[in-house]
């Protein structure tokens, strides 16, 4: 991997010490160039043509996000972001009074929120699957409460309070062979680590392009089972996702465009494509084995400042690393850092709300690490914070 090649690829590297992944990474100069283009040839051309002219970056879109995660083309819809795959697959489901839906401790706002609201409707359960001591899924509590009665099950591959992984092939294969649908979180681990829905067994996957995929803000991506699509009845249709047969019939388009309207951001997501393509490129096994590298560096300088208490959690952690600086609101770091040219983040209670009050944690500082982050980036960070305690 090129580090210095691929960090003059990206103008922000220029300017910014950017450890807000999690957040919002970086785009590269290709994919900046691709949307402003895109939205020029809009002005001279129209909406319309435009679109009709990036015919081909849009069909291979849908090939390259499906080699992300190891789907099909016809298994992907794109979306405005992640959460609304992932309530536009929910919703797309119908339940009985009584049904369960399981969801994971570390389950993030928006996405419970929905099971709340789905729960109103049907009068659907909400179980707890609780974590072992390493933060992880419980698997043998999951085990123990799989029945007839359960549904559903939502876990977060990667929450977004800290550097925890959940086994969720090992999920997948407690759930292979029942008529429980899998949903699957994966805004925090696309495009910072391998992934295969095939080996994971789920039966959606939503993901954000912002985080680690480095791509526009505004766009994501659901994928949908080929086996399971027909049995999706999304809850907003137009004539991009169905056609009218009759004054009394209408037909579901096939596969995972069904869930698909017809008006969207076509820019952004000529950007997303980009994106896409540009950590294909990169290579994904290669991109992981160097966040894991910079993550690990990170947390052993951060483990010899007494004034830091890291609260990552798990048998191995991602590029994610969530702290405590002493004397510090998050915030106010986060601001801090802002004024010395280093973007961090901060996440609150309410983002995590179960895993963050079982914990007695308020709010925790947060960094996100990138493939073209360095250790002298991290470093610098780490300087900085020492001057905070001296000062």
């Amino acid at each position: 991997m090129q580090i210095e090649q691929l960090r003059l690829e990206t103008d922000g590297c220029k300017s910014i010490i950017h450890l807000n992944n999690s957040g919002a990474s970086l785009i590269p100069n290709a994919v900046r160039d691709q949307v402003m283009h895109y939205l020029q040839q809009e002005a001279l051309n129209g909406g319309y043509e435009t679109k009709e002219e990036y015919a081909e970056v849009f069909s291979k879109l849908y090939e390259d996000v499906g080699a992300l995660v190891g789907a099909a083309p016809g298994e992907i819809a794109i979306f405005s972001g992640s959460t609304a795959a992932w309530s536009s697959a929910l919703n797309s489901l119908e339940f009985q009074k009584g049904d369960v839906f399981l969801a994971s401790e570390v389950e993030y706002v928006s996405n419970y929120l929905n099971l709340l609201q789905c729960s109103e409707r049907y009068g659907v359960r909400i179980k707890i699957i609780p974590s072992d001591q390493d933060g992880r899924v419980d698997l043998k509590a999951l085990a123990d409460v799989l029945d007839e009665q359960v549904k559903l099950v939502a876990v977060t591959h990667v929450p977004t309070n800290g550097g925890l992984i959940n086994p969720v092939e090992e999920v997948g294969q407690l759930l292979k062979g029942r008529d429980i649908v899998y949903l699957l979180d994966a805004c925090q681990s696309v495009g910072q680590m391998p992934l295969d829905v095939k080996k994971i067994g789920c039966t959606f996957l939503s993901a954000t392009g912002r985080k680690f995929l480095r791509a526009p803000r505004g766009t994501g991506f659901l994928y949908v089972d080929k086996e399971f699509v027909d049995r999706c009845r999304p809850t907003q249709l137009d004539f991009a996702s169905a056609n009218w047969l009759s004054e009394t019939e209408y037909q579901l388009r096939a596969g995972a465009r069904r869930f698909e309207l017809f008006e969207a951001n076509f820019a952004a997501r000529a950007g997303l494509a980009v994106a896409a393509r540009y950590a294909l490129d990169v290579g994904l096994d290669q991109i992981w084995n160097r966040i894991v590298e910079l993550s690990n560096y990170a947390r052993s300088r951060f483990s010899t400042i007494p004034e830091i208490t890291i609260h990552d959690r798990g048998e191995r952690n991602c590029g994610i690393v969530s702290f405590s600086f002493e004397g510090w609101h998050p915030k106010e770091l986060q601001a801090e850092m802002r004024k010395r040219g280093i973007n961090i983040s901060s996440t609150e209670k309410t983002s995590t709300l179960l895993d963050m009050e079982k914990r007695s944690l308020e709010e925790i500082s947060r960094i996100g690490i990138h493939y073209y982050n360095t250790q002298e980036e991290i470093d610098q960070f780490i300087g900085q914070l020492m001057d905070l305690i001296t000062d």
